[in-house]
C-alpha cells in the first residue's frame, strides 16, 4: 500500500494508531502508560524510517546489497531524477497509461534519467514497452484498475490476479518441493557468445522479453496437464525447465543473427581442426544451419512436446543424424511419428549388429565376410576407422584376432567389407 499523500502527518498517524491498538487489545493495561509510549513512539519512528530518504540510507548500508555499498549507493543515485517527479504528475501518468515501461539503458546516466521519464505523461510512452515472463504486456496496475478513483484516491495498489493453467503448473513444483528451474525467464542486461559480451538496450530487452515469454507461454499450453500431475515434482520440473531453455536458446540465437553475429563460428573452428578444406566447412554448416532450423521447430511442436523424455530426445537426434534421414523423406521431417519409426528402425539394426555374432567358417576355408551396416549422414567428415574382434574359437586358430575397417566418406549411404583371415 502507498501513503505518500500523508507523509507529513505519518508519524502523528502511527503514534495515535498503535496506542489505540494497545488501548483496544488490552496491552496498555499491562506495560502501563510509559510502556505504551514507548511502543507507540516506535512504530512512529519504523513509519519515519519507511520514508525514501531513510529507505535510500538502508540501500547504501544495510543488507540489499551485502558489503558492496558502492552498488547501493550507485542504486540511490540512480532512483535522484525519479524522487523529483510529483506524485501527481505520476498519477496523472498512470490514469492516462497504464503501460508499464522498460527504463533500463546500458548508460548509467540514461537509465536514471529513464527513471524519471517513466512517471511522466505524455513523455513516458517513449519508453519501450515492458513485458512479463510470458511475454504479456505489464501494467502499472493489473487488470486495467487505473480508474481515477484507484489512481488518486484509493492508497492501496489494487490488484487482480488471474492465475492461468500455465502458471499453476509452473507453481506445483515449487509448492510441494521448493523447486525452481521451471520458473520463466528474465531477460538479461547482456548476452554472452564465443567469449564475447553483447549489451542490450532497453528496447532489445522488452522485445526479446516479449518473444521468449510467449514462446514459453505456448510450450507450457502445449503440455498434457492431466500427464503432467502424474509425474514427480523433479520431472515436472525437467520437462518445463527445457522448454524454458530451449525458448530462451532460439531467442538468443535470433537475437544474435539479426546483429549480424555468425552463430557457426565455433562449429566453422572445430571442422578446421579435423582437416577439412574450405568448402567442406561451408556445406556443413548449412547442413548444421537446416538442423537446426527443423530442431527448433520440432522443439515448439505440440505432438513433440508431448512426447515423454524417453521419447523426445530420439526424434529430435534423428533429425540430426540425417534430416529425415534413417528412411523418412526431408519431406516428412515434421512428421513426428516418421521420425520415430525411422529412429527405432536404425537403432534396432545398429544394437542387432553390435550384439556378439557367431561366424562360421566351413572347413578349410580361411576368410569370411562380414558385412557392416553404416548409416549416413548429409555431413562432410573426415574418414573414420574402427575394428572387429574376433575371439572364442571353436576347432580353430585364429591367425588375426583383430580386423580394421575404413569409412570412406562419400555422402550416400555405404558398407564397408572386412575380411579378418582365420585357420
Amino acid at each position: 500500500m502507498s501513503y505518500d499523500w500523508a507523509q507529513p502527518i505519518a508519524l502523528n498517524i502511527a503514534i495515535a494508531a498503535d496506542i489505540h491498538k494497545n488501548i483496544k487489545s488490552g496491552k496498555a493495561a499491562s506495560t502501563g502508560v510509559l510502556g505504551t509510549a514507548v511502543d507507540s513512539l516506535a512504530a512512529g519512528i519504523e513509519t519515519v524510517v519507511e520514508q525514501p530518504l531513510f529507505k535510500g540510507i538502508q540501500t547504501i548500508f544495510g543488507s540489499t546489497y551485502g558489503d558492496d555499498k558502492l552498488a547501493g549507493l550507485k542504486k540511490v543515485l540512480e532512483d535522484v531524477p525519479a524522487s523529483f517527479v510529483p506524485t501527481f504528475l505520476n498519477q496523472i501518468r498512470q490514469a492516462m497509461d497504464n503501460t508499464a515501461r522498460e527504463p533500463y539503458d546500458p548508460n548509467p546516466l540514461q537509465r536514471a534519467l529513464n527513471r524519471g521519464i517513466a512517471k511522466l505523461p505524455f513523455v513516458a510512452s517513449r519508453l519501450p514497452e515492458a513485458y512479463t515472463t510470458l511475454g504479456q504486456p505489464r501494467e502499472m496496475y493489473r487488470g486495467g484498475t487505473n480508474s481515477l478513483f484507484n489512481v488518486f484516491l484509493n492508497p492501496a495498489f489494487v490488484e487482480k490476479y488471474n492465475v492461468s493453467p500455465e502458471i499453476e503448473m509452473v507453481l506445483a513444483p515449487f509448492q510441494k518441493e521448493d523447486r525452481k528451474e521451471q520458473f520463466p525467464r528474465r531477460t538479461p542486461k547482456k548476452i554472452a557468445f564465443d567469449d564475447k559480451e553483447y549489451q542490450l538496450a532497453g528496447s532489445d530487452i522488452g522485445t526479446l522479453q516479449r518473444v521468449m515469454g510467449r514462446r514459453t507461454e505456448e510450450g507450457f499450453a502445449n503440455l498434457d496437464t492431466d500427464a503432467m500431475r502424474k509425474l514427480s515434482s523433479e520431472d515436472q520440473e525437467k520437462k518445463m525447465a527445457a522448454i524454458v531453455e530451449d525458448a530462451w536458446e532460439e531467442t538468443r540465437r535470433g537475437y544474435l543473427e539479426r546483429r549480424g553475429v555468425d552463430i557457426y563460428t565455433p562449429f566453422r573452428r572445430e571442422q578446421f581442426k579435423e582437416g577439412l578444406t574450405p568448402a567442406q566447412i561451408e556445406h556443413n554448416v548449412g547442413v548444421q544451419r537446416e538442423v537446426d532450423g527443423w530442431k527448433l521447430k520440432l522443439k515448439r511442436d505440440p505432438a513433440v512436446q508431448k512426447l515423454s523424455d524417453e521419447e523426445r530426445e530420439p526424434v529430435l537426434r534423428s533429425v540430426s543424424e540425417y534430416l529425415g534421414g534413417f528412411g523418412a523423406r526431408k519431406d516428412d521431417v515434421r512428421s513426428v511419428e516418421v521420425l520415430k519409426r525411422g529412429f527405432t528402425s536404425a537403432k534396432s539394426k545398429t544394437e542387432e549388429f553390435l550384439r556378439l555374432k557367431t561366424a562360421e567358417v566351413a572347413p578349410e576355408v580361411t576368410t569370411q565376410m562380414i558385412s557392416v551396416p553404416v548409416f549416413s549422414d548429409r555431413l562432410t567428415e573426415s574418414n573414420e576407422n574402427f575394428v572387429v574382434n574376433l575371439t572364442a574359437p571353436t576347432n580353430a586358430v585364429l591367425g588375426r584376432t583383430q580386423a580394421q575397417g575404413t569409412i570412406t566418406d562419400t555422402l550416400y549411404k555405404s558398407r564397408r567389407l572386412l575380411r579378418p583371415r582365420a585357420r
